[in-house]
């Protein structure tokens, strides 16, 4: 069953993956740490974590091709199918010890943190996002390819150019959709601060929404109320006895209270949708979660822009090697206002902040590239197997294994818009058909993306990772 693979085609310069990685080392081994053996029982308990499905698979590399170990006709995540694809490219470029894995692009991670001091590890996940009640071993996103961050990164360099620092609007802009997930309004910067922006008479806040409705006015309401009549959800006490729980005390300081919230708040204007490219019009570019880690958020480092971050106990694996007041600023930190502080204190101190830019730009170039990012996963990857109790892939145990081939041919993969021309609703018509006939949420999806400027227009290959909801994608508030 095993196929021989063409020789290395992009392989990095000898020596460049030390220091394109450098920084970003103590998070590998932080993730690494609590792993002394990754036996076939913790390989099985991440299988079985959740069954293989849209966002979640278990994988194999040998002989420098990738496998799916458990395929099935449900069409996978665009997200998944990149990943699989970079982990290809990875194979083909670099020598990778045969080895098993468990994967998953969902926006939250899964496997809970152990105790301080573990009788064994924790299953081994990779996963986008961590929080510090988590230990899912992070490895790079796959919306890099998904949202053509090269092509965009190259943008931005010609836009430092034709629109340097003097001639960007001296306003702190950020713009999307409400997408939070589990967060409750409540606690949605991106709505919270769609409302700061609309009463501030700042002049400096410029944060709209793309996608509104009145009634989720009266939630926010409910849940600051709610959450007043709670308190405080953690004590002085907490963190002490929970050390996560200083991250999450600390994001409570922004959550909405009633005082916070005018009587009968004016409904807010639905913004049209600005290219992530236009966003260098403004001299400072605002960093908000969605469901998670926003990973809009590798853009705007490169965007030649001043980057304010939301304050936030979500991370991705490059988080370790940037720093506040050096690569961006901070906000969030004592409440959801605190931003207009923030701005206020960079147009003072212009001369001394617009250094913050060209060095989050650096970084971009040097660590967020596609050599570096081939880079940490040739690490994370090589210190994984190293860990593996049986090293070594045993494909007979996995009698229905299917080949990844590069050309989309095999199972698992699905016909995107940059590969053979179709189309989003294609890719939401064929999950619905695996939903059951009362799913009302796939079937909200298909019927809203059922529309003329869908069913007839085909999404360029350059920004199906940044398509708008308003007809031409459903991945944009994922941003």
């Amino acid at each position: 069953m095993q196929a021989a693979r063409p020789q290395a085609q992009t392989l990095a310069p000898r020596g460049f993956c030390t220091e394109a990685i450098r920084p970003l080392i103590p998070q590998l081994q932080r993730d690494l740490h609590r792993f002394r053996s990754i036996t076939p029982q913790l390989l099985d308990e991440a299988r079985g974590l959740l069954p293989d499905g849209p966002v979640r698979a278990a994988l194999a590399i040998v002989n420098r091709t990738v496998w799916w170990l458990r395929p099935t006709g449900r069409p996978r995540s665009p997200m998944l199918i990149s990943l699989v694809h970079d982990l290809q490219e990875l194979a083909d470029a670099h020598e990778l010890p045969d080895l098993e894995l468990v994967v998953n692009v969902d926006d939250y991670p899964f496997v809970p943190r152990p105790a301080p001091s573990p009788v064994r590890s924790p299953p081994p996940l990779f996963s986008f996002y961590q929080t510090a009640r988590h230990a899912d071993l992070l490895c790079p996103s796959s919306s890099f390819r998904e949202a053509s961050f090269e092509r965009v990164a190259a943008v931005y360099e010609r836009r430092a150019r034709s629109t340097p620092w003097e001639a960007r609007r001296q306003v702190g802009f950020w713009q999307g959709h409400p997408y939070c997930g589990k967060h409750k309004f409540g606690r949605c910067s991106r709505y919270l601060l769609s409302h700061l922006s609309a009463q501030s008479a700042s002049p400096l806040l410029d944060v709209g929404l793309t996608w509104y409705e009145p009634r989720l006015d009266l939630y926010l309401r409910q849940e600051a109320s709610a959450s007043a009549a709670r308190g405080v959800p953690c004590s002085a006490s907490d963190p002490a006895r929970r050390p996560w729980l200083q991250e999450e005390c600390r994001c409570a300081a922004g959550w909405a209270h009633p005082g916070d919230l005018p009587r009968r708040a004016a409904p807010l204007a639905v913004r049209p949708w600005v290219q992530i490219e236009d966003h260098t019009r403004y001299r400072y570019l605002l960093q908000l979660d969605g469901h998670t880690a926003s990973w809009r958020f590798q853009f705007l480092l490169a965007s030649h822009s001043l980057v304010l971050k939301q304050w936030s106990y979500y991370r991705e694996y490059y988080y370790a090697g940037l720093e506040p007041g050096v690569h961006y600023l901070p906000f969030w930190t004592r409440s959801a206002a605190d931003v207009l502080e923030v701005l206020e204190n960079a147009t003072r101190e212009d001369a001394s902040v617009r250094e913050l830019p060209v060095a989050a730009s650096r970084f971009t170039r040097d660590h967020l590239n596609p050599y570096a990012r081939q880079c940490y996963w040739r690490a994370l990857l090589g210190a994984y197997a190293e860990r593996l109790a049986e090293p070594g892939v045993r494909l007979s145990r996995w009698p229905a294994a299917a080949q990844v081939r590069k050309d989309g041919s095999s199972e698992g993969w699905y016909p995107r818009a940059d590969r053979r021309g179709g189309t989003l609703l294609d890719w939401a018509r064929a999950e619905a058909a695996w939903r059951s006939a009362d799913d009302a949420v796939m079937r909200r999806v298909v019927r809203s993306l059922r529309r003329p400027a869908v069913a007839s227009e085909r999404v360029e290959p350059a920004t199906v990772g940044l398509a708008r909801r308003d007809g031409k994608g459903i991945f944009a508030g994922g941003v």
